[in-house]
């Protein structure tokens, strides 16, 4: 297998060069948008959606963003250039921006650009979409839109640490953690945007003012309208998602799973999950690929290359 490189500020080179400085105020301040999106077929999915959103996060905080072309490139480069360290498994490709070094002149206008690729956790995944994720209730609050935007998809991310340290705790594998909004009510987990299943096979999504713009989430949602659910988007208090019949993850990295607890609420196996079952298939169609068997079958390489 090839070795892995990365794009810092111009240049391509080893993994390990792609860094901050000392001075960077992605560092000093922890001022750093980044976009995440995975790879299907080896190919970059939903690559412009991803590099529109990144550009918005930029701009959203003063900025200067690099074109949507350029980035669009970066993406395509950082797929080709990595493919070989993967032995043909998908993964993943992350794009950083920050507003530059303190010493560059004035913040924003000389941004920092690292893009580099990073595995799937394909253990986790598998996990996921054999028996669904255990969900804890952080301790912790989700950032409140008087703080920032949820809709700037940043790396300041103290809250998710904390809500995912607290998920390790638990004797479950691979659990995760949902953070509430300062009223209460559910929000998102740390990587995925979350979707409640009522018994009447309604499709309940927290305020979007109050989640991040999941392009997984927009892509469920499509199907799910095509295929005949209701959709409805509304404040969801802790109670409504206990007596949920199904509750759904969607993100980039493992696009569509169920989870098997929340809190002290237990779902049945994702085979029992009629609205899952649907909606993975769906997705399936949608993006040329199996990704459940794919975990499957990546666990089993992985397993027979160690």
């Amino acid at each position: 297998m090839s070795e892995k490189v990365a794009y810092c500020n111009g240049k391509w080179g080893s993994e390990s060069s792609a860094a901050l400085a000392l001075d960077d105020w992605g560092l000093m301040q922890g001022a750093v948008v980044v976009d995440r999106l995975r790879t299907c077929n080896v190919k970059p999915l939903d690559k412009d959606l991803h590099v529109s959103r990144l550009i918005g996060s930029c701009n959203s905080i003063g900025i200067q963003a690099p074109e949507a072309a350029q980035l669009t490139k970066l993406i395509d480069e950082c797929v080709r250039k990595n493919a070989g360290a993967y032995a043909g498994l998908d993964f993943s490709v992350v794009v950083m921006v920050t507003p530059g070094r303190a010493s560059h002149g004035p913040r924003g206008k000389v941004p920092t650009v690292i893009v580099h690729s990073t595995p799937l956790n394909w253990m986790a995944l598998r996990s996921w979409y054999q028996s669904g994720q255990a969900l804890v209730i952080a301790k912790c609050r989700n950032v409140p839109p008087q703080v920032w935007s949820p809709q700037i998809k940043t790396r300041a991310r103290l809250h998710y640490y904390l809500a995912d340290c607290q998920a390790e705790q638990i004797s479950l594998p691979h659990a995760g953690a949902v953070l509430l909004s300062m009223d209460g009510s559910v929000t998102e987990s740390s990587m995925a945007n979350i979707i409640i299943v009522d018994k009447n096979q309604r499709l309940i999504c927290p305020l979007e003012q109050e989640v991040l713009n999941g392009i997984s989430l927009r892509r469920t949602l499509r199907l799910a309208e095509q295929a005949g659910f209701k959709v409805e988007f509304t404040s969801v208090r802790v109670d409504i998602a206990g007596v949920a019949s199904e509750l759904l993850l969607t993100g980039s990295s493992g696009c569509l799973w169920p989870a098997s607890r929340f809190g002290d609420i237990a779902f049945e196996a994702p085979a029992k999950r009629p609205v899952f079952a649907q909606l993975s298939e769906l997705w399936c169609r949608d993006i040329s690929l199996n990704y459940v068997e794919q975990a499957e079958k990546a666990c089993e390489s992985l397993k027979n290359v160690m």
